[in-house]
């Protein structure tokens, strides 16, 4: 994820096919990493996913023209993002250990430690990583999850000096967590029900009589006299 994010900090959404980068910056972060893995199955995985939709998909990628051609496609990626890096996507540097060794020294307990590590994994996915070093997001993330489960941190009020963090740089990385929460909170909320439009009924005109349907009016045959009672009018 910090691959594709840096590499479009430099280059156009629009020119580069994400799928296409994702897959790269996999197949590289996995090198980094000393994690390799081998480039026919990241090959043959992404292009399933690619095209989920086609049942025949998976079928396809075994073909000799249509892996080759994906396969091109990948390390094509893969130069472009080293070229547009000049080489320094393979030193990233991760919250993971800044993270463990703020979570051992404050002593945290198991729930801090479980709420802890779920945000590093969802701070990875935005731009945190890009705006901020490694132990800024991870002091951050130790305080926002003893927000969360109303734990005590450290023996200090101020703990987080301790770490090389000021309380005017946590406020603002504890700021951008909190808004990027809510947005995703406002993501996955349900869509309200529909609204419900009131259906006025109209009532249906009456039925005249069989008389008056045949042209006869109460007025053609008597006087208007004889209806008059006294009294009355």
């Amino acid at each position: 994820m910090v691959m594709c994010h840096r590499f479009y900090m430099r280059q156009s959404h629009a020119k580069n096919d994400w799928q296409t980068i994702a897959t790269a910056s996999l197949f590289l972060a996995c090198k980094a990493e000393d994690e390799p893995c081998q480039l026919s199955s990241i090959v043959v995985a992404s292009y399933e996913l690619i095209y989920e939709w086609d049942p025949s998909a998976s079928i396809r990628i075994h073909q000799t023209e249509y892996y080759h051609e994906f396969k091109e496609f990948i390390l094509a990626g893969e130069r472009l993002l080293l070229d547009t890096s000049a080489f320094q996507l393979l030193d990233v540097e991760l919250p993971y250990k800044p993270l463990a060794a703020a979570l051992n020294r404050v002593n945290a307990w198991p729930d801090l430690a479980t709420a802890a590590w779920s945000f590093v994994h969802d701070w990875l996915r935005t731009t945190l990583c890009l705006q901020y070093k490694p132990h800024v997001i991870a002091t951050a993330i130790v305080h926002l999850a003893s927000t969360f489960q109303n734990a005590k941190v450290g023996s200090r009020r101020d703990w987080w000096l301790d770490f090389g963090v000021t309380t005017k740089l946590l406020k603002e990385v504890i700021q951008e967590m909190c808004m990027l929460i809510e947005v995703d909170r406002r993501r996955t909320m349900p869509p309200p029900p529909p609204r419900r439009e009131v259906a006025w009924a109209i009532p249906a005109p009456l039925k005249p009589p069989v008389h008056m349907a045949r042209g006869y009016h109460p007025f053609h045959s008597y006087p208007l006299q004889s209806y008059r009672q006294p009294g009355i009018w």
